[in-house]
């Protein structure tokens, strides 16, 4: 299988740690842009509605700090019928955004996802051992996840 190069939600953690930064920091004079870092990134995300718009707040702050970087986001009703769709036709995204480890733990057993272990230590310092473990299969880091609901108990 042919094995595509995205990272699961490593960038989405980013862009809302720099976001967060520049609200928490708007009395004081905003950081110079950032001109040296410029490509292209994909990302899928089920992001509608209200969490859509403050998906694209996020963005806004990360092109104000990485203009030139484009981020070409798509909305899908079912991110992981999307990727999986995607991956199929050779297309995938640079990044998605899945609801749960078990998708994630899934397209990594499958080599369809590559891992991001550059970002492992920044993680670890950010994020309980409990959370790395999430975005963690066969000692790779695959993911960063950055919410979590309880939907149901049993």
């Amino acid at each position: 299988m042919r094995k595509f190069a995205f990272a699961l939600v490593g960038v989405v953690a980013v862009l809302g740690v720099l976001v967060a930064a520049s609200i928490g920091t708007a009395s004081k004079k905003a950081p110079a842009a950032n001109t040296a870092v410029s490509g292209t990134v994909t990302m899928v995300a089920v992001w509608t509605g209200a969490e859509g718009e403050s998906f694209k707040a996020v963005l806004n702050g990360f092109k104000k700090k990485y203009p030139n970087v484009t981020v070409k986001y798509k909305s899908a009703t079912d991110p992981a019928a999307a990727l999986s769709t995607a991956i199929q036709g050779g297309n995938p995204p640079n990044l998605a955004a899945l609801p749960n480890p078990g998708l994630m733990k899934d397209y990594a057993n499958r080599g369809a996802i590559k891992p991001i272990t550059f970002a492992r230590g920044t993680v670890a310092a950010n994020y309980s051992p409990d959370w790395v473990k999430f975005g963690t299969v066969n000692g790779k880091l695959y993911g960063v996840f950055f919410m979590g609901a309880n939907k149901s108990t049993v």
